[in-house]
């Protein structure tokens, strides 16, 4: 039997969302790292440090009760995307985020196969490490998208 080059995506795929373990887990909405039950702007809480998976199907770095609410959608193999997360997140997460009085949620907008399988692995790690892997795999996606 032969393996065409879309059974081999197919079956990595597979593979991938085998691993992923129990979905509820990651759409569970809970706070993955330690932090404060306050949940007002401008208390003493570093927001950036308070990462979930909402309900929705994003993961949201910040205060979930900051009155201005910034939703990307972006694909991983998007280099405009790549671009606007290199010159923008670490602004957006360190002087609005942070200080509470913005949350930032990022969704998956998948464009491809490649952009599919990096997605799901960022995605099946987990809300903590997500923002972490999003940010390896924007920074490399020239190398892993050839």
């Amino acid at each position: 039997m032969d393996i065409t080059p879309g059974r081999a995506m197919a079956a990595a795929l597979l593979m991938l969302v085998a691993g992923c373990g129990d979905a509820a887990t990651v759409k569970s909405g809970t706070v993955a790292s330690k932090s404060t039950s306050k949940s007002t702007p401008g208390a003493a809480t570093n927001w950036s440090a308070v990462i979930a998976a909402t309900p929705e199907g994003g993961f949201r770095i910040g205060n979930p009760n900051a009155r201005v609410k910034l939703l990307e959608f972006a694909s991983m193999t998007c280099p405009h995307c790549k671009e606007f997360h290199a010159e923008a997140f670490e602004t957006i997460k360190n002087k609005y985020v942070a200080s509470g009085n913005v949350s930032y949620e990022f969704r998956n907008f998948v464009l491809n196969g490649p952009d599919y399988a990096a997605s799901m692995l960022a995605r099946c790690q987990g809300p903590q490490p997500f923002f972490g892997l999003l940010n390896a795999f924007f920074t490399d996606q020239e190398s892993w998208t050839q």
